[in-house]
């Protein structure tokens, strides 16, 4: 029914992944595994919409999977795209108040590395 050619472009890497982040009407997210999608929490960030897989990190950040996609079950992503082609609406909204921004991940990893630099030279 689309001829997804046509509106489907892949740009490969790039170093400024938030401005075409920006510029994108979806984020097409098909993985099988992921450990922290770090992607689909900065297109989360960004508010664009998601059609992502249902796999435990993904359902983690939409607080359930109702909506997410089978990863591997074609049929059922062509039905997800076309119909976000057709309504510009995503099969599932995410909380961006769970999404933490790149700011306190930084701190988080920071405070880590803070408190073991603190503890070198003691005995456990």
């Amino acid at each position: 029914i689309f001829n997804l050619q046509e509106k489907v472009f892949f740009h490969g890497f790039r170093d400024d992944p938030d401005v075409w982040m920006a510029k994108s009407d979806c984020l097409f997210f098909p993985s099988y595994n992921e450990g922290m999608p770090l992607t689909l929490a900065r297109a989360i960030q960004i508010g664009i919409p998601v059609i992502a897989s249902d796999i435990e990190p993904v359902s983690e950040m939409a607080l359930g999977n109702n909506g997410l996609v089978k990863p591997g079950d074609l049929v059922a992503w062509k039905k997800a795209i076309e119909t976000f082609l057709v309504t510009k609406q995503a099969p599932i909204a995410f909380d961006k108040g769970r999404i933490p921004t790149v700011a306190q991940m930084t701190q988080e990893v920071h405070s880590v590395y803070a408190a073991a630099i603190s503890q070198k030279g003691e005995s456990h």
